[in-house]
């Protein structure tokens, strides 16, 4: 694409196509080959990739961040979406446009992210999932389970977060009765 910024130390793989208006900071791998492995016979086999990496137009990656190309489709990061450092995002993944992904989080394998959605740092993201549009993923959430639109979510497993703060209040006055805390 035109109009990038591409910073030193960035690793770039053949089977990437990059969009218009592009950042992407130091030490960034993208393209690089999954880790994905099929067991054969009781041995680990390395599944090959064909798959491609597609990253949208005006979207920022953070340093240290790297994004897998897929086994046999495409992993595909949407228009206008910023991803923070050292972000993990794995083979066959979709993130959808103006997305925001903090850093140390990480997206397995055929996951998805509707459009407009904030996962927020430390979060992890189970394979085969979809997160909903208009979603926001509170810090350190795991998330294991798809996720509709429009709903805040924290904890492991992910949940609702109001029901996860209603949660942890009867347990703190529960532990509190008890002569604990």
């Amino acid at each position: 694409g035109q109009n990038c910024h591409i910073k030193s130390g960035v690793n770039i793989e053949a089977e990437t196509c990059i969009g218009n208006n592009v950042i992407i900071k130091s030490g960034a791998r993208i393209g690089v080959d999954s880790f994905e492995y099929g067991l054969r016979d009781g041995e680990w086999i390395r599944v090959p990739n064909i798959g491609r990496v597609i990253i949208e137009d005006d979207v920022d990656i953070g340093a240290n961040t790297t994004i897998e190309r897929g086994t046999i489709g495409d992993t595909l990061i949407g228009q206008g979406t910023k991803i923070g450092n050292q972000v993990e995002i794995a083979h066959e993944v979709k993130v959808g446009m103006h997305c925001k992904i903090v850093a140390h989080t990480a997206l397995a394998g055929w996951s998805s992210v509707g459009n407009n959605t904030v996962i927020y740092g430390q979060c992890g993201v189970s394979n085969y999932v979809h997160i909903g549009n208009d979603v926001t993923v509170l810090a350190k959430s795991g998330v294991t389970k798809n996720i509709e639109d429009g709903k805040t979510i924290s904890g492991f497993p992910a949940s609702d977060h109001n029901g996860q703060m209603r949660f942890q209040a009867v347990l703190r006055n529960q532990i509190k009765n008890k002569g604990g805390m």
